[in-house]
C-alpha cells in the first residue's frame, strides 16, 4: 500500500509540470492520469483492502515487487517509447487481475470487483490497439462503478467506526444494497453504451445514472452518522459524483465530463487514501487538518476546471496531493502496517 499510494500522490502532482512545459499536454496528461496514477491508486487499494476481504492471509511482497516492477518499467519507458509502456501498463494491469482472481480462488471467496478488474484490461487494450477514447470514456464510467462497489464496503467500515465513536453500541448500520446494485448497474451500463453506441446522446443514461448513486445518500441520512466527518466526507463524494453525472448529462461537454473524472477518481482516491492509511497504520479515524485543506483545495480544482480557468485548477490539484504526499509518508514512516485493520 505505502509505496503504491506515494507514487499515486507524486504522479498527480506531476501533472502540473506536464502542463506548464510538456509539448504534448494532451497525451502526456492521459498517460499520467488514466495510466500511471489511476494504476497506482488501485493497486494500493486493492493490495491492502481484498486480501482482508476475501481472508487471503499469504505476504504480498513479491507480488508487490513484481507489479512495482512493471509499473516502473512502463513509467521510464515512456520517455522513451510510448507504445512501450501503454504496453507494460496493459500488462500490469492483467497481472493484478490476475493476482486478485488466484487470491479468490485460494480462498474459495468471490468479489465483483474482479469483473470490473477484468473489464479495466479490456478497455487498457482496446484503447492501446485503437487509441480511441470512446475507451477512455469508458474507463471513466466504469471506475465510478468501481468506486460505489468500493464506498459500500468503505462505508460499513466507517459508520460502524462512527457509531462506537459515539458510544452507539448497539446500532448496526445496513447499507441498502438494491441502491448499490443498481447505480454500479447503470455506471456498467454506460460504460458499454459509450462505446457500443458513442455516436448516440446517451444523455439519458447519465441523468439516471446520477439518481441511481443519489440513492446511494439515504443510507447516511441519520444524525448519529453525519456529525462524523469522515462518514461526512464520504457523503459528500458521492454526492459530488452524482451531481457530475447530472451536469453532464445536461450539458454534454468536456468540462463537465472532467467534473466525472476528478469526482470519481480524485476526490475518491484522496478519501480512501486517508481512511485506509489511518486504519492500516494503526490510528485513530480522525482527519488532519491538512486533509481538510487538500479536499477543499481539489474542490476548488472541481469548480475552477468547470469554469475553464486550467491554469489555477492545475495548481490546486498540485497543492493537494503535494499535501497528501508529504502526511502519508509521516504516517508510513512512524506508524508500522496493519494488514487487517
Amino acid at each position: 500500500m505505502k509505496s503504491f499510494f506515494l507514487l499515486c500522490s507524486i504522479s498527480f502532482s506531476l501533472g502540473i509540470f506536464v502542463y506548464f512545459f510538456s509539448d504534448d499536454f494532451y497525451n502526456n496528461h492521459i498517460f499520467l492520469f488514466f495510466d500511471i496514477a489511476l494504476s497506482a491508486a488501485y493497486t494500493g487499494f486493492i493490495l491492502t483492502a481484498l486480501p482482508a476481504w476475501l481472508g487471503f492471509n499469504k505476504t504480498l511482497k513479491n507480488i508487490n515487487i513484481f507489479l512495482l516492477f512493471l509499473f516502473l518499467t512502463s513509467a521510464l519507458t515512456y520517455f522513451i517509447n510510448t507504445f512501450f509502456a501503454m504496453f507494460f501498463m496493459c500488462i500490469f494491469w492483467l497481472s493484478l487481475s490476475f493476482i486478485c482472481s488466484f487470491m479468490c480462488f485460494k480462498t474459495k471467496n468471490f468479489n465483483s470487483l474482479i469483473l470490473i478488474l477484468f473489464g479495466f484490461c479490456f478497455l487498457k487494450f482496446a484503447y492501446f490497439f485503437t487509441l480511441n477514447t470512446d475507451f477512455l470514456k469508458a474507463l471513466i464510467h466504469l471506475n465510478s462503478a468501481a468506486i460505489m462497489l468500493i464506498n459500500f464496503k468503505i462505508s460499513i467500515a466507517v459508520s460502524r467506526s462512527a457509531l462506537d465513536e459515539k458510544n452507539y453500541k448497539d446500532y448496526h448500520f445496513i447499507p441498502n444494497v438494491y441502491y448499490k446494485n443498481l447505480s454500479v448497474f447503470t455506471l456498467i451500463l454506460l460504460s458499454i453504451f459509450s462505446v457500443i453506441f458513442s455516436n448516440i446522446d446517451l444523455k439519458f443514461l447519465y441523468i439516471a445514472s446520477a439518481f441511481m448513486i443519489f440513492a446511494r445518500l439515504k443510507d447516511f441520512h441519520h444524525k448519529e452518522l453525519l456529525k462524523t466527518h469522515y462518514v461526512l466526507f464520504l457523503y459528500i463524494s458521492i454526492f459530488i459524483l452524482g451531481l457530475a453525472y447530472l451536469i453532464y448529462g445536461l450539458n454534454t461537454t468536456s468540462a463537465s465530463l472532467h467534473l466525472i473524472f476528478l469526482s470519481s477518481i480524485c476526490i475518491n482516491i484522496l478519501l480512501v487514501f486517508n481512511i485506509a492509511g489511518l486504519r492500516h497504520n494503526g490510528l485513530v479515524l480522525r482527519f488532519f487538518k491538512r486533509t481538510y485543506l487538500s479536499f477543499i483545495l481539489l474542490f476548488l480544482t472541481l469548480l475552477l476546471r468547470y469554469l475553464n480557468i486550467n491554469d489555477f485548477a492545475i495548481i490546486c490539484l498540485f497543492l493537494s496531493f503535494i499535501i497528501q504526499f508529504f502526511m502519508l509518508l509521516k504516517i508510513f514512516l512512524n506508524n508500522s502496517f496493519l494488514q487487517d485493520a
